[in-house]
């Protein structure tokens, strides 16, 4: 599979390590970058996975046969706006995001008379860290990736999708955008949430001499709370609906374990503990 002009709007860490892994394997001719900022726009032009860079936006598209909106979720449907009458007939459009219902709907509206494609997407790989700067061709390897068509979704762009993560080498799972999102509420939003929750309480509550004391536990529970504030503020917001039964479970939970300590109950605080135990083991 090789695209000849391949354009990647908002080049963070995804977006960036999208252009490294196709630059690796081939499969784009021309890699074309879209940045907001100069000082990125600058920076990657000095990448080897970036062929030229644009200021303009529209322009950045025309005649691209892949495009990838790599942006956080926030922006991605007025993107999709934005760039829609600038593309060629049968271009496909494809983002990174890890909500999916309200994105996908924007961005069928938005194309929905272009005669292009749209396929949602996310990959579900990446760091705490974002930025151009961390590219990693490697990222994607043996990482699940989510593609959400619907109804509306043309054959051979889902197929072209599918090829591109397969060869990419990540894990695919086809879904709808409403089970993707209840997914990773589950798996991916509420962990974020329960990491910034821990950090927010220990910084409200704690002396921060006393982080020297902490051990690699406290690093490891809290380290997906270093994850970009703009970004997950996005996120959250998009896929509330499915945060929140989450999040109410999360803190029924919490109130039962706080009552088993004050009444003295270890045996039940120890089961609690077990069954933890148990679904964090099958993690590894």
């Amino acid at each position: 599979m090789k695209f000849d002009i391949v354009t990647i709007i908002a080049p963070g860490l995804l977006g960036a390590s999208l252009a490294a892994a196709m630059r690796e394997k081939g499969m784009a001719g021309e890699i074309r970058i879209w940045a907001r900022r100069a000082e990125v726009r600058k920076a990657c032009q000095r990448e080897d996975w970036c062929d030229c860079v644009f200021d303009d936006l529209e322009q950045s598209v025309v005649d691209a046969d892949l495009v990838w909106i790599a942006s956080p979720v926030g922006v991605v449907g007025r993107i999709a706006r934005v760039i829609a009458p600038h593309l060629r007939k049968g271009a496909i459009v494809s983002d990174v995001g890890s909500t999916k219902s309200m994105i996908v709907e924007q961005c069928e509206a938005a194309l929905a008379d272009s005669g292009t494609h749209f396929v949602g997407s996310h990959p579900m790989a990446g760091s705490e860290k974002s930025g151009h700067e961390y590219a990693d061709a490697s990222l994607f390897e043996g990482m699940p990736c989510f593609v959400t068509p619907t109804d509306q979704t043309e054959n051979g762009a889902l197929n072209q999708i599918l090829e591109f993560w397969s060869l990419l080498g990540m894990e695919l799972t086809e879904t709808t955008p409403e089970v993707h999102d209840r997914i990773v509420a589950s798996v991916s939003h509420l962990p974020h949430l329960v990491a910034s929750a821990l950090s927010y309480t220990l910084a409200k509550s704690v002396d921060s001499t006393w982080l020297k004391h902490a051990g690699n536990g406290l690093a490891d529970t809290t380290r997906i709370a270093s994850g970009s504030v703009p970004v997950w503020k996005d996120i959250i917001q998009q896929n509330r609906e499915q945060i929140m039964p989450m999040l109410s479970s999360l803190i029924l939970n919490l109130e039962e374990i706080k009552y088993r300590i004050e009444a003295g109950d270890a045996d039940t605080l120890g089961e609690i503990l077990e069954q933890g135990k148990s679904f964090r083991d099958q993690l590894n």
